[in-house]
């Protein structure tokens, strides 16, 4: 939640060099993406509309990205997928705790406090493209009932890596 495209500055060179063509999409009400309605179904149509037929080797998706992912899987058919902390199978006491969360990070008004939430755990640079794609994301495109989509398997799944209790999810 609150990322963008600017997320990838490490990942998306790193996969280019090693011979992918690197795609990142922003999700709608994310980065410069346009606004509109805001739901699992619209953003993973989203990424079938934006990627098209493209034929993808790998595709990676982050938190929200992630369940965009799981959900357009089946249509844009990757060779193998990869899910970073995905906001999936969320119970419905969860989904009100994180968007409260989330929706508490929108009244910030000091990078300070995006550094202290986050522990210093991240790197100068990074923290202030974090703070940047905090401001460019549309605040009612924060999730309501993510915890009632319900996603058909996908088989070829490459790794799933979820955030430990303590992280928070970042």
């Amino acid at each position: 939640m609150f990322g963008d495209s600017a997320s990838w500055h490490r990942l998306g060179p790193a996969l280019a060099d090693r011979g992918y063509t690197v795609l990142a999409p922003d999700l709608r009400g994310h980065g410069a993406s346009p606004r509109g309605r805001y739901s699992p179904t619209d953003w993973a149509l989203d990424l079938v509309d934006t990627v098209g037929a493209t034929k993808i080797d790998l595709a990676v998706g982050h938190s929200l990205g992630g369940l965009a992912l799981a959900i357009a899987a089946h249509a844009l058919r990757p060779s193998s997928a990869v899910y970073l902390d995905p906001a999936w199978r969320m119970t419905a006491e969860q989904d009100v705790r994180s968007r409260a969360e989330w929706t508490a990070w929108l009244e910030w008004t000091e990078p300070a406090q995006l550094r202290e939430r986050l522990g210093g755990r991240w790197p100068e640079a990074d923290l202030a493209l974090r703070w940047e794609s905090l401001w460019r994301m549309d605040p009612a495109a924060t999730p309501r009932d993510g915890h009632r989509c319900r996603l058909r398997p996908f088989t070829r799944v490459g790794a799933v890596a979820v955030a430990g209790p303590r992280s928070g999810g970042e």
